[in-house]
C-alpha cells in the first residue's frame, strides 16, 4: 500500500491548487493565517454544516478543526443563523453600544468563577494583550511571566518562547527567553520570564526570584500550543498559591478552554480561580470576539464612566461587535452538561482506539487530551508533561498521518490540535475514526523503514 499522501492530496484537490497559486499573486506566501500552511498547501473550503466540511472540489470531511475550536455547535447551527438573521435585520454594526453585550457578559459573569466584569474586543490576540496592559497598570510592575510553549496570540509579549528551538531554550529548570519571530523588540523578550510547565518547584524558585518585578503571569490551562498538555494533579493550585503569597496577578488565557473543557472552563474543571482571563473562539459563536475578564477591582482599570481618566485607554471599531454578541448569547445558551459529558466522552473514544491501534501495530505514539480537544498523533512520544518531550516526536509521521487523514476524509491540520464538535453523532465518530485507522493501515511501509533506519543506527556489539 501507497504512503504517498502528498501525490494522493494534490490529485484530490486541484482545485485548491489553482487557489493557492492564485493567492500567491497578491497574499504574501499565498496566506492569511500561518496556522493553516501545511506541506503541500492549504486546503480550501467553500462550506461546512454541522460536523463536515466541503472543500473547493466538493470532497466532504469529517471536520476536527472547527475553526480552532471556535465553532463547539459546529457548522451552520440553526439557532445561531436564526439569531444572526435577525440581528442583521436591525444593522450591521454601530458607533454606539447595544444590550447584546450586556446579555452576553451577564452571562460570562455568571459562568466565569473570576468575572465581575467584562471588556470585549475583536481577537484573541487583543484580549491577551489588553489583559497583560491592565495587569501592569494594576500592579504598577512591568514584567510578565509566562511559559515554555504556550501560545498567547501574535503580540509583541506573546511572541515569546512559544515554539523555541531546542538548542536555545536553557536549562529545563529555567528556560531562556527566546524571540519567535523576527521584529521582536529585544526589550519586550528581556521583559519576559519563562516559566516550565508541570513543574511547580522550579516556578516557585523562579517566581519568588522575580516577585518585585512580575506583574503578572498568564497561561494557557491545557497549554494548547505544545499539542494540548493539561496541568499535573495540583499544579494550578499551587501556582495560584505562589502567585498569591508573592502579591503577582494569575491570568488564565482560556481563549482555547473557556466553554470548551467545561461551562466554566478550566477555572470550573481545575477548580481554581485566577484573578484576570481571556476569552475569544466560542464567545463569538463563529464571529470575531474577545474578552478580558477580572475582579472588578483590577478591571476598575477601564471604567471611563467617572470623572477621572481610566488608568487603561481601550477602544475599538468592532468591540462588541452586535452580530458577534448576538452568535455569543446563542452559542452558551446552548451548552449544557450533557453536551460536555458528550463531546468528551467522543475525544476519549477517539484517543483510546488510535492508542489502540498504535500499541497493536508496536508504534511509538501518543494521543494528548483534554475535554474535547486532542493532537492527533505525537509518534515518537510516550507522554507529555511539557514542550521539551515534544524533542523526541517524529515530524515527519504527524504530518504524513494529518495528510493522509485529509485525503480519507478527515480534516485535522497536522501539527495543530484538533476538537470534537456537539454536531458529531456516535455513528460520524466511530466512521471517522476507522478512516484514521485506515490512514496508520496505510502507513505500515513508512513504519517499518523507520523501524529498520533505527535497528541500523544501534551500536554493533563485538
Amino acid at each position: 500500500m501507497t504512503t504517498d499522501f502528498v501525490t494522493e492530496y494534490l490529485q484530490m484537490t486541484p482545485k485548491s491548487s489553482a487557489l493557492f497559486e492564485r493567492a500567491q499573486k497578491s497574499l504574501p506566501g499565498g496566506n492569511t493565517r500561518h496556522t493553516y500552511l501545511f506541506k503541500p498547501r492549504p486546503l480550501y473550503v467553500e462550506k461546512g454544516y454541522g460536523c463536515r466540511i466541503i472543500d473547493a472540489d466538493g470532497n466532504e470531511l469529517f471536520d476536527f478543526v472547527n475553526n480552532m475550536g471556535a465553532l463547539i455547535l459546529g457548522h451552520n447551527n440553526a439557532a445561531v443563523v436564526k439569531a444572526v438573521k435577525g440581528a442583521i435585520d436591525q444593522g450591521d454594526s454601530f458607533g454606539a453600544p447595544t444590550h447584546y453585550e450586556i446579555e452576553l457578559a451577564e452571562i460570562m459573569c455568571a459562568a466565569i468563577p473570576c468575572a465581575e466584569r467584562v471588556r470585549f474586543l475583536v481577537t484573541g490576540t487583543e484580549a491577551t494583550m489588553t489583559a497583560l496592559r491592565a495587569a501592569r497598570a494594576y500592579s504598577g510592575k512591568e514584567r510578565i511571566g509566562k511559559f515554555e510553549g504556550h501560545y498567547h496570540g501574535t503580540h509583541d509579549y506573546a511572541q515569546v518562547s512559544t515554539h523555541p528551538s531546542f538548542d536555545r531554550v536553557g536549562s529545563p529548570s529555567s528556560p531562556a527567553a527566546v524571540p519567535d519571530s523576527a521584529g521582536v523588540p529585544s526589550d519586550v523578550v528581556k521583559s519576559i520570564v519563562v516559566l516550565p510547565w508541570n513543574d511547580l518547584p522550579a516556578c516557585e524558585t523562579i517566581i519568588g526570584e522575580h516577585k518585585d518585578e512580575l506583574a503578572a503571569v498568564i497561561l494557557d490551562p491545557i497549554a494548547n500550543g505544545s499539542g494540548v498538555i493539561p496541568p499535573k494533579d495540583e499544579f494550578l493550585k499551587g501556582l495560584r498559591e505562589c502567585t498569591e503569597a508573592n502579591g503577582i496577578l494569575l491570568i488564565f488565557d482560556e481563549i482555547i478552554s473557556g466553554f470548551r473543557i467545561a461551562y466554566g472552563g478550566a477555572q470550573e474543571c481545575y477548580r481554581v480561580t485566577p484573578d484576570m482571563a481571556t476569552y475569544g473562539k466560542i464567545i463569538g459563536g463563529g464571529y470575531p470576539a474577545g474578552a478580558v475578564v477580572g475582579t472588578e477591582e483590577i478591571m476598575q482599570v477601564f471604567d471611563g464612566s467617572k470623572e477621572a481618566e481610566p488608568k487603561v485607554k481601550h477602544y475599538g471599531t468592532f468591540n462588541a461587535q452586535p452580530l458577534a454578541m448576538v452568535a455569543g448569547v446563542a452559542t452558551l445558551t446552548q451548552l449544557k452538561p450533557e453536551l460536555y459529558e458528550k463531546i468528551g466522552n467522543f475525544a476519549k473514544q477517539v484517543k483510546i482506539e488510535i492508542e489502540k491501534t498504535l500499541a497493536d501495530q508496536h508504534i511509538k505514539g501518543y494521543v494528548s487530551n483534554a475535554g474535547s480537544f486532542l493532537y492527533l498523533i505525537h509518534f515518537g512520544v510516550d507522554e507529555l508533561t511539557n514542550f521539551r518531550d515534544l524533542k523526541s516526536e517524529d515530524r515527519e509521521l504527524v504530518s504524513q498521518f494529518g495528510l493522509g487523514s485529509i485525503c480519507k476524509g478527515v480534516y485535522f491540520v497536522p501539527s495543530r490540535s484538533a476538537n470534537v464538535s456537539a454536531a458529531f453523532t456516535a455513528k460520524d465518530i466511530s466512521l471517522a475514526i476507522e478512516k484514521m485507522k485506515n490512514v496508520l493501515g496505510e502507513m505500515k511501509p513508512l513504519f517499518e523503514e523507520k523501524k529498520k533506519i533505527a535497528r541500523q543506527d544501534l551500536p554493533k556489539v563485538s
